[in-house]
């Protein structure tokens, strides 16, 4: 069953969880619709992973709102769903790339480091700490933590290159 996007009221109007998804992906909805209408509390932004028939994952970003009437009394709620699964692809390709980095500045011998010239910043990786035996923990992550790493003939090439 394709998530499709619901583009009318009468879609969802008079209708619950179970009339619209299949009861392994509806039951969870439901637990958390009850939750909401009993207790009164609000989710916010709760993500959700759900297989579908296919066998194609989808991820759904959940918020539920209890609606009170004039009395403070539970009355409904207001539930909002949003497809996130190419976000959550994207997130994933992210930490795979980043894990491939990883080892491969490991198994090279390398580091890495950005220097944020506008504010000053110098951020090193793990690996830029071993590589000059500093503990991650003091390293200070500023221009002159950079300085003291640089051998004395370098430093008048390292003042020019930051002032141009």
């Amino acid at each position: 069953m394709p998530i499709k996007p619901i583009e009318h009221e009468y879609e969802v109007l008079g209708k619950n969880d179970f009339d619209i998804w299949p009861p392994e992906i509806a039951q969870p909805f439901y637990d958390d619709d009850q939750q909401v209408l009993k207790l009164g509390k609000k989710l916010v932004n709760k993500e959700e992973k759900i297989t579908l028939k296919n066998g194609d994952a989808k991820w759904l970003l959940t918020s539920k709102i209890p609606l009170f009437d004039e009395n403070g009394i539970i009355i409904g709620l207001v539930g909002l769903g949003h497809d996130i699964t190419k976000r959550k692809k994207a997130e994933e390709a992210l930490k795979n790339v980043s894990t491939r980095l990883s080892l491969a500045t490991k198994a090279g011998g390398v580091g890495v480091w950005d220097y944020d010239l506008v504010n000053n910043l110098l951020e090193w990786d793990d690996q830029m700490c071993t590589l000059y035996s500093i503990e991650a923990h003091s390293f200070i992550q500023a221009d002159a933590a950079w300085r003291t790493s640089i051998h004395s003939e370098d430093l008048a090439v390292y003042e020019n290159a930051k002032s141009n």
